[in-house]
């Protein structure tokens, strides 16, 4: 578990994913980022808890 409140699932190529990250950046927002064409789980991942393989997902980390 990350302390990291976004979870990022990225591809190098998607400009949507350098968007978000420049936003995040841009507005002091701790993100952990996954490259899912690096990484064969992360991309596991993404499709569990999406249901899709289309990069350029966040994920809220919400605690209470």
């Amino acid at each position: 578990m990350t302390d990291k409140p976004v979870t990022i699932y990225t591809s190098p190529t998607c400009h949507f994913c350098h968007m978000a990250k420049e936003f995040f950046k841009a507005n002091n927002v701790a993100y952990t980022e996954h490259d899912v064409l690096a990484d064969p789980n992360a991309r596991t991942e993404l499709v569990e808890k999406s249901g899709q393989l289309s990069a350029c997902r966040s994920f809220l980390l919400v605690t209470r």
